[in-house]
């Protein structure tokens, strides 16, 4: 538990440095937005990725189908 904390801690870090660095680069609130959406996406999709390394996503099915 210790270590998933940790972890949790370091992204949240990583994660707020750079968004305050978006800001501070006048990132607009709908880039931002954007951005925000992509990177929790892109977790989530590597974490169920790692926990289930058989089962493909859905996003790269749909991007075969194209």
């Amino acid at each position: 538990m210790q270590s998933v904390m940790s972890c949790f801690q370091k992204e949240t870090t990583k994660f707020r440095n750079t968004v305050n660095e978006m800001l501070g680069r006048g990132k607009t609130a709908k880039g931002l937005q954007l951005w925000v959406c992509y990177y929790l996406s892109s977790k989530l999709l590597a974490q169920s990725d790692h926990a289930n390394p058989r089962r493909p996503t859905p996003a790269i099915k749909t991007k075969q189908k194209l």
